[in-house]
């Protein structure tokens, strides 16, 4: 969110971008598991795992946060050990993924540039920005479409757009959450049963979503 702030000049306003965006990406959230292809998965747990359901909370619930807080805390260990766990495991995911990140970001840059196909998935998301008054309503919506590759390309079509149309792509590409640059191989490297169509459906209810609560904000706000 720095490095998407930071490119489309927002930092001035970075708490009110930070905040909204949170605001937003959990309404999104809220809203999509509750449409297809989320809201007919089975709630029927995996073969072979034991149910561990939450437990129901009674009585006063921050008094029951304290305790389960320091109960964590207690059983954390040896702080110096867990920097240095957590500092190794880090350094290797970024091994990992950073080749990924890399070259799926420049796959996704040279097909923005040299082919029409965003500009032709840009068409999905026009009507909602040109209904919601976006500043540039099918550049954004264009830019939008790269969001599938990788969440920052969309921020480096924008740079010198208005405001409201930089704040929108802004809260977008981090509210919409899918692309195939990190989060769909790892989602799809686990057991969920879940096929790239259906990925690509939630990564479009998001990409709308998103969209029209953002620029509801930005009409208020710019």
């Amino acid at each position: 969110m720095v490095v998407v702030a930071k490119t489309l000049q927002l930092m001035p306003y970075w708490n009110f971008y930070f905040w909204t965006t949170l605001v937003i990406t959990f309404i999104v959230t809220a809203i999509v598991v509750r449409l297809y292809p989320t809201a007919h998965v089975t709630e029927a747990y995996a073969d072979g795992v034991t149910p561990q359901p939450e437990e129901v909370i009674t009585g006063n619930r921050l008094s029951r946060a304290w305790q389960e807080a320091l109960l964590a805390s207690s059983a954390s260990g040896n702080i110096g050990a867990n920097v240095w766990r957590s500092t190794r495991e880090g350094l290797h995911m970024v091994c990992n993924i950073l080749p990924t990140i890399m070259s799926i970001g420049l796959f996704g840059m040279l097909m923005a540039l040299y082919t029409p196909l965003f500009n032709w998935l840009g068409y999905i998301f026009y009507p909602f920005t040109a209904i919601m008054q976006v500043p540039d309503a099918l550049v954004v919506a264009q830019a939008l479409a790269t969001s599938i590759a990788e969440m920052f390309l969309p921020a480096a079509f924008v740079v010198k757009a208005a405001i409201a149309a930089r704040y929108v792509v802004a809260v977008v590409c981090i509210s919409e959450l899918l692309f195939f640059s990190a989060l769909i191989p790892c989602i799809l490297s686990t057991t969920i049963p879940v096929s790239i169509p259906k990925l690509l459906v939630l990564w479009v209810e998001r990409t709308i979503l998103s969209i029209i609560l953002a620029g509801a904000v930005a009409l208020f706000f710019f």
